[in-house]
């Protein structure tokens, strides 16, 4: 179960991130076709919903805000982090959309799941932003 704790989806985004790049661009091919076999937890679209009922579509770690920043037509974009991440869990369990899950911004949540053996607390992220942005 271990190897199931993150997504493929963030497992690979963190791998090409933290892949150095080949300073030659002339052999970049892209495109093939592979199929990945994998486990992947439910999650309820209910529960999302009523997370941004009660939180809001702005990311509550940094407070960025889809419609704000590109209009109308991206309001209520926002993903929905598990403050107790479901491979904890080990099984289907009832989820509190309050309490147990926060909105976050694509970056915020990319950011929390960086490593793969333990997620970081929202607050540690805020925490982290706070500091770097102190040092602009």
């Amino acid at each position: 179960m271990k190897d199931l704790k993150h997504l493929i989806y963030f497992e690979n985004l963190l791998d090409e991130t933290n892949n150095a790049l080949d300073e030659s661009n002339s052999d970049i091919v892209e495109g093939a076709l592979h199929r990945v076999s994998c486990d992947a937890y439910e999650r309820s679209h209910k529960a999302r919903e009523l997370c941004i009922k009660a939180h809001g579509a702005s990311c509550a770690i940094c407070g960025f805000d889809f419609k704000k920043a590109y209009g109308l037509d991206f309001a209520g974009m926002i993903q929905v982090h598990h403050t107790v991440p479901l491979h904890q869990t080990g099984a289907e369990h009832k989820v509190d959309p309050v309490s147990d899950l926060i909105p976050v911004c694509a970056n915020c949540h990319m950011a929390i799941h960086k490593n793969k053996d333990r997620a970081l607390l929202p607050e540690e992220l805020k925490k982290l932003i706070q500091r770097t942005q102190g040092q602009d």
